[in-house]
């Protein structure tokens, strides 16, 4: 099954708590966004604390920063860390820890870091988030060398989960899918419409059509 995942990118603990609570019951995931204005000029939102009101969600944290390994000890509550490999702390460090916290290691790349740079770090890690927008704001244009990414990790790694992350909409995802892609995490496509729930719904049934 194709994962969607909406994506929580915020300014302020209001509308964090409000997009979490737009998320419906059937939705098993969310991704939070978290950016300190390092690796990003931008700053988001983000509270470990608040996770604990919405114990149904499993939580994937998306650590736009340069400097993961100082965030990571206080997202306990997480399955899955991302972390740039654009960041400056040792990937292997970071691996490292997040493993020893019982997270999956999530590798991002983005759009214009070329694939060597995480070769040598696949069979260590756990899923691998391809960038499809320079990360720091939502509803930028989908660069199409994601795709050429994907199936690139997906004839290498047939069973290395992979996340797209960025301008994910019902025109893109076909194409990533058909790439190997199976995570999508959805900022815009969800939380900048104007019913946010049905937008997800469709996103879902698009991603799986034999779903009801």
């Amino acid at each position: 099954m194709i994962k969607i995942i909406p994506a929580i990118l915020v300014e302020d603990k209001k509308e964090f708590l409000e997009k979490l609570r737009l998320i419906p019951r059937s939705v098993k995931w969310a991704q939070i966004d978290v950016m300190d204005g390092t690796l990003t000029r931008k700053k988001s939102f983000a509270d470990p604390k608040l996770l604990q009101k919405f114990s149904r969600l499993n939580f994937e944290i998306h650590l736009m920063v340069k400097h993961p390994l100082r965030i990571i000890p206080a997202w306990t509550k997480t399955k899955h860390i991302i972390f740039h490999i654009e960041s400056r702390d040792d990937p292997a460090r970071v691996i490292d820890a997040i493993h020893k916290q019982n997270a999956e290691a999530v590798i991002a790349i983005n759009p214009k870091t070329p694939m060597q740079k995480i070769s040598p770090l696949l069979k260590w890690i756990d899923g691998v988030t391809v960038m499809a927008v320079t990360p720091g704001a939502q509803g930028r244009i989908f660069q199409k060398n994601a795709l050429k990414k994907i199936t690139e990790l997906k004839k290498e790694y047939p069973g290395l989960p992979i996340e797209i992350d960025g301008g994910i909409g019902p025109t893109t995802i076909p194409r990533a899918i058909a790439a190997g892609a199976n995570r999508f995490a959805a900022a815009s496509a969800v939380f900048g419409q104007s019913d946010p729930n049905a937008a997800l719904r469709g996103i879902i049934r698009l991603a799986n059509p034999s779903k009801p």
